[in-house]
C-alpha cells in the first residue's frame, strides 16, 4: 500500500515537471514510465502500447551510450550538447539530453529540455508550440516566414486570406510563383534589399490583393538567424492601413472644409460690416440734418427726408431679418417640418404681400401653377423661397413688365418650379457668385431698389434643406429664370 502511494506521488511530481521524462529498464529496453510532455513530444497516445523500438532510434543510441558509460564506470551525470530528435509524427525540435542514474542500476531516467529558438518543420507542434501556432492563427495581421532563398516556409491564417490561397499552395514556393507580377515584384525587391543588408525593413505601398480591391499596406520584414548567427530567413508582417488612410483623407478634407468655412465667414462679416455701415450712415446723416435744420424745412422737404429715413430703416430691417434667418440656418435652430402641400395655394399665399409693389411698377404676375400639383415641403421655407424669388423678379423688371410662375413634373418624385421675368437679366460673371455668401452680390433694381444680398443665399439653403436644387438661367436685357425642385413625397 505504501509503495503504491509513493508511486502515485512520484508520477504526479513527474507530470508536473517542465521537462520530458522517460524511465527505461536498461536490461530489457522496456519503457517503465513516460510523462505527458514526453508523449506530446513524440506523439504517443496515452492508450498506446509502447516499447523502446517505437521510439526514435536516436534515443536508442543515447541509451546504448549511457549503458557503455555505466559499464566503463566513467559516465558522469551532465547535460550533453544540443541534439536533434525526430518524433513519430515527423516533427523535429532541438533539446538538451540528460540521463540520470537511479539507485537501481538497471533503471535510467532521461530528461529532455526544450531549447529556446529550436526549429520546427511540421504543423503538428507539441502543446507549448501548438499554443503559439494557434495564437499566430488568431492574430488578424498577415504573418509569414521565408527561408534565405525566398521560399515560404510558414504563414498564419490571416496571410492565407490576404493572399487568397491555401497554405499548401503557398509553402515551398517563391513569391513570383504564386503572386501577380506587381505584387511579387514588391515583395521580392524588399527581400533582396533585406538579405543584402540584414536587419529590418519597412515599406508602404498600395497593392491589389485577393478581394480584388487596392489596399494601402505597410510591410514590415526582418531577418532571423541560426544558432551560429547565419541568416536563416525572413519573417514578415503586413499591416492593412486602408481604413486609417481613408480616415486621414476625411480628416484632411474636413480641415480644408473648416478652413474654407472660416475664410468664407470672415469675408462675409467684412462685407456685412460695410453693408451695415451704409444704411446707418444714411440714418445718422438724415437725423443729424433734420435736427440741425428742422426750423428751415418746409413740410414737403420734411416728408421727403422722412421717406428716405423710412426706406433706409426698412432696408436695414430686411438685412437684419435675413441675417438672423441665415444664422439660425447655420446653427440648425430652424425647425424643419415638411408636410403635404398644394403648390398653387402656397404660391398664391407667397405672392400676396408683393402685389402692391408689383402694381406700383405696373408689373403683371401670372400664377400658372396646375391646381392639382401636390408637394412635400416645409411650408415656411417654401413660402420664403417663393417670396424672395418673386421679389427679386419685381426688383429687376422694368415698369409694365411681366413675371410668370410655372411648374412641371421633373421626374417621378419631383416637381420643378420656375420663376420667369423679362427684366434686365444678370451677367454671366455675376451668376457664378450669386449663391456664395462671401461674395454677397447686391445691385440696385430698375427703380434703384436696394437689396440685402442674402435673399438668394437663403433661397438656396431652404431649397436644399427640402431636398431640392436651385439654378438660374439669365440673359442680359432679356430676363431671368430661377428654377428649383421640390419633392412630391417625403425624403428622409
Amino acid at each position: 500500500m505504501q509503495r503504491n502511494i509513493e508511486n502515485i506521488i512520484l508520477r504526479k511530481i513527474a507530470e508536473s515537471f517542465p521537462e520530458a521524462i522517460v524511465v527505461i529498464n536498461s536490461e530489457t529496453d522496456e519503457i517503465l514510465f513516460l510523462n505527458d510532455l514526453f508523449r506530446q513530444l513524440w506523439g504517443i497516445e496515452k492508450t498506446s502500447e509502447y516499447k523502446l523500438q517505437v521510439i526514435d532510434s536516436l534515443i536508442k543510441n543515447k541509451i546504448d551510450f549511457t549503458k557503455s558509460g555505466i559499464q566503463s564506470n566513467d559516465f558522469s551525470i551532465k547535460t550533453l550538447p544540443e541534439q536533434m530528435l525526430y518524433t513519430l509524427d515527423s516533427s523535429s525540435i532541438e533539446v538538451q539530453y540528460s540521463p540520470l542514474l537511479s539507485e537501481y542500476e538497471n533503471i535510467i531516467i532521461y530528461k529532455f529540455n526544450i531549447v529556446a529558438g529550436s526549429r520546427m518543420f511540421s504543423e503538428q507542434y507539441p502543446s507549448v508550440f501548438r499554443q503559439i501556432y494557434l495564437m499566430l492563427n488568431t492574430i488578424p495581421i498577415p504573418i509569414f516566414f521565408k527561408d534565405s532563398g525566398g521560399r515560404y516556409t510558414g504563414c498564419n491564417t490571416a496571410f492565407e486570406k490576404f493572399m487568397g490561397l491555401k497554405r499548401e499552395n503557398i509553402l515551398g514556393k517563391n513569391a513570383d510563383e504564386i503572386l501577380p507580377e506587381e505584387l511579387a515584384s514588391f515583395y521580392m525587391e524588399m527581400d533582396t534589399v533585406l538579405l543584402n543588408n540584414p536587419g529590418e525593413i519597412i515599406k508602404e505601398g498600395s497593392l491589389k490583393i485577393s478581394d480584388g480591391k487596392v489596399h494601402d499596406v505597410i510591410v514590415h520584414k526582418a531577418t532571423y538567424y541560426t544558432q551560429k548567427g547565419k541568416i536563416d530567413g525572413i519573417i514578415g508582417l503586413i499591416f492593412d492601413i486602408t481604413e486609417q488612410k481613408k480616415a486621414q483623407h476625411v480628416l484632411k478634407d474636413s480641415e480644408a472644409k473648416l478652413k474654407e468655412i472660416n475664410d468664407t465667414k470672415d469675408k462675409f462679416f467684412s462685407i456685412l460690416a460695410h453693408d451695415l455701415k451704409n444704411p446707418f450712415s444714411v440714418l445718422l446723416g438724415i437725423t443729424d440734418f433734420l435736427i440741425e435744420n428742422f426750423e428751415d424745412f418746409s413740410e414737403e422737404e420734411l416728408l421727403e427726408s422722412l421717406n428716405r429715413l423710412n426706406s433706409s430703416s426698412k432696408h436695414l430691417f430686411r438685412l437684419f431679418e435675413n441675417l438672423l434667418e441665415w444664422s439660425r440656418l447655420q446653427r440648425g435652430s430652424i425647425r424643419f417640418e415638411p408636410k403635404k402641400l398644394n403648390l398653387k395655394t402656397i404660391v398664391t399665399i407667397s405672392l400676396y404681400p408683393l402685389m402692391i409693389t408689383a402694381a406700383e411698377k405696373k408689373i403683371k404676375i401670372k400664377n400658372n401653377i396646375d391646381d392639382d400639383f401636390e408637394i412635400y415641403a416645409d411650408e415656411k421655407m417654401l413660402e420664403a423661397t417663393l417670396r424672395n424669388l418673386a421679389a427679386n423678379a419685381i426688383k429687376y423688371t422694368n415698369e409694365t413688365g411681366q413675371i410668370e410662375l410655372n411648374a412641371r413634373l421633373f421626374d417621378e418624385n419631383t416637381i420643378e418650379i420656375t420663376v420667369t421675368d423679362n427684366g434686365i437679366g444678370i451677367g454671366a460673371d455675376l451668376i457664378n457668385n450669386l449663391f456664395k455668401i462671401e461674395k454677397k452680390i447686391s445691385t440696385p433694381g430698375t427703380k434703384n431698389e436696394q437689396g440685402t444680398g442674402l435673399g438668394l443665399i437663403l433661397c438656396k439653403e431652404f431649397v436644399e434643406k427640402n431636398g431640392g436644387t436651385l439654378k438660374v438661367e439669365s440673359t442680359l436685357k432679356k430676363g431671368s429664370k430661377f428654377k428649383f425642385t421640390v419633392p412630391t413625397t417625403f425624403i428622409n
